[in-house]
């Protein structure tokens, strides 16, 4: 079998700890991930998400998490580990800095957490580029969007890597994301229509929704078209949230494959924050900033996921540690050779859960359709999501 020569990027699951009030063992993880080293992109480090869920996070609580996050990246780092430290939303500036000083050359960026609007996070993010880039338009390291995947924050800044859950989740809500029409070809850098086709939710969508009953035919055959082009039709991305899924995953790759380039406007200095002067960077130019950018797709362990993504081509993947923490590191290579998740890296608590979830149900009457993934027993359906959101990692 040819080898699928994915470049995966291993996240630590710091923040699906964090949901069940469980945590991660740095030393464990360290141990997973050198034994992994071979077949992994670059590693997120061990980062602390602070306080507790439903708790209201102070500003000692965030000043802690950052000491202890910058503290495990460092260790991960003299371990041997190719890390990447992360710098979150409500973090003070000094502890970027800090990241960049200590010579990390790679810097995830998360524009996320209870410290104001999608507005806000933007403004912030435009203080975290005005310091990185100062007057040159482009960072002198290498930075990664965690959560981020709206066309406009892949375009306006000059990322190294963003990483997708949106992909999944469009197709399981019934819609599909269908680029504009521009020049005579599929206009990837503006935001999409984000167009409902599925009958079991039309009516249900956000506000920002088209449906698809309320099209004119003129827009009725250029989405046909759009769907032709994914290799479906219609009548399938009506009936089979997998094929919106799939939809999903090729407008990922073909935005991928047309980010935009351009220099970093600087703002004014950063809104908020007590900090206010740049941080120290290379004055080289960076040689990295065109033609690299990676769209990382994140899975879970679910196997039809990784199906779909051999079945679009896409070689760029965001994994969690969360989902493979009981599992063989080894088991990469076989994820290398197959692009599918193996059954032996997948964590034991993870089998188990699936486990209960196919108990119950055997003892439960629930209704299901061929239009939908099925809900978890016991647990209300999710709100349907606005796409472009930040979202927590």
């Amino acid at each position: 079998m040819t080898p699928r020569n994915l470049n995966l990027m291993l996240d630590s699951g710091a923040y699906s700890a964090w949901t069940t009030c469980e945590k991660i063992d740095l030393g464990k993880y360290i141990d997973f991930c050198l034994a992994a080293a071979p077949y992994l992109y670059v590693t997120v480090a061990l980062d602390v998400i602070p306080g507790t869920r439903g708790q209201d996070r102070t500003l000692e609580m965030v000043e802690a998490a950052a000491a202890e996050s910058f503290a495990n990246a460092v260790a991960m780092r003299r371990a041997g580990v190719s890390v990447m430290p992360v710098f979150h939303m409500g973090e003070r500036f000094y502890w970027l800095e800090k990241l960049v000083g200590e010579g990390f050359d790679y810097i995830g960026i998360s524009p996320t957490g209870n410290f104001g609007n999608t507005k806000s996070r933007a403004v912030w993010m435009d203080s975290v580029f005005s310091h990185l880039c100062g007057n040159r338009g482009f960072p002198g390291v290498k930075t990664h969007a965690f959560g981020s995947t709206s066309v406009d924050v892949v375009h306006r800044y000059p990322w190294k890597s963003c990483d997708s859950t949106s992909w999944m989740l469009a197709g399981g809500y019934g819609s599909v994301l269908i680029p504009r029409w521009a020049n005579d070809h599929w206009d990837y850098s503006c935001s999409p229509f984000v167009l409902t086709v599925s009958e079991e939710w039309d009516g249900k969508g956000s506000r920002t929704n088209r449906l698809f009953k309320t099209l004119g035919e003129e827009e009725k055959h250029y989405v046909s078209r759009y769907l032709e082009f994914c290799g479906t039709t219609l009548d399938d991305a009506r009936k089979d949230y997998q094929t919106r899924q799939m939809c999903a995953a090729i407008f990922f790759r073909e935005l991928e494959r047309n980010k935009i380039y351009t220099p970093f406007q600087r703002t004014t200095a950063p809104v908020g924050f007590e900090e206010s002067t740049d941080l120290p960077s290379s004055t080289a130019t960076p040689t990295w900033e065109h033609g690299d950018f990676k769209l990382m797709m994140c899975l879970t362990s679910g196997k039809h996921f990784s199906l779909l993504l051999n079945k679009v081509g896409n070689v760029n993947r965001l994994i969690s540690y969360w989902y493979c923490r009981r599992g063989d590191p080894l088991a990469m290579k076989d994820m290398m050779d197959t692009g599918e998740f193996p059954d032996a890296l997948v964590s034991a608590l993870g089998n188990k859960r699936r486990s209960t979830v196919s108990t119950t149900t055997t003892t439960t009457t629930t209704t299901t359709t061929t239009d939908q993934p099925k809900a978890k027993v016991g647990k209300p359906a999710a709100r349907k999501p606005k796409y472009g959101a930040f979202r927590p990692r």
